[in-house]
């Protein structure tokens, strides 16, 4: 083997060692996979370019640079982070359902959309009408407007035979059969503001009528 050869093959070999330390994209052109980097500008907008997530590369002009408005979730920009100052002015309550017995009340203000001074408080129940499900109970639903509803059920209040919660009246009680005695004085009489006569062929005389109470 030469001198020369041997030069020859060290210095290929010198070569092909500096290759594989280099990255490839020396040798071969990145298929750019762009995500958009944001740079706050002002209250109202923020500013963006393109990075590259492969080779890191900056790339600005026309599709790939520019201006857009601040898009608030809450009171900070989902894309930039720039956090805007709100004096609240504008607010409204709401109600959020917590449990069985109790619900979250907030103000939520309508310029930002922060909910802010959250407490708890029992619900505020609306109540609708009793009605009737059997011949022993009665229902209600109750809703808050925190939005839970449930549904209450109790024993028929009655007055006589009609539940003076919900109306829903008993069946009648089974006929009772009672007796009157009547007397006259003479051959014919009269029962009274009832109408009707009793009359005898012989006085004195008694009846016995028999009526459904």
């Amino acid at each position: 083997m030469t001198k020369r050869f041997t030069k020859l093959l060290s210095a290929f070999l010198a070569v092909l060692m500096v290759m594989s330390i280099l990255p490839v994209s020396v040798f071969a052109a990145c298929s750019h996979s762009y995500t958009k980097v944001y740079t706050i500008e002002n209250e109202k907008m923020h500013s963006y370019k393109s990075k590259c997530t492969k080779c890191g590369t900056i790339t600005e002009g026309w599709g790939y640079a520019g201006w857009d408005d601040h898009v608030f979730d809450g009171n900070t920009c989902e894309y930039c982070g720039y956090t805007k100052s709100c004096s609240h002015d504008d607010s409204r309550t709401v109600y959020t359902d917590y449990s069985s017995s109790k619900h979250k009340v907030a103000s939520k203000c309508r310029d930002c959309g922060i909910t802010y001074n959250t407490t708890t408080e029992s619900h505020s129940w609306d109540y609708g009408d009793w009605e009737s499900v059997s011949d022993s109970k009665h229902e209600r639903t109750k809703s808050c407007e925190c939005g839970r509803e449930s549904t209450e059920t109790k024993s028929h209040s009655f007055s006589g035979s009609i539940c003076s919660g919900c109306g829903y009246r008993k069946e009648d009680e089974a006929a009772v059969e009672a007796s009157v005695s009547l007397s006259a004085s003479s051959s014919a009489g009269s029962l009274g503001s009832a109408g009707g006569e009793i009359s005898s062929e012989s006085v004195p005389a008694s009846y016995t009528v028999t009526a459904s109470a």
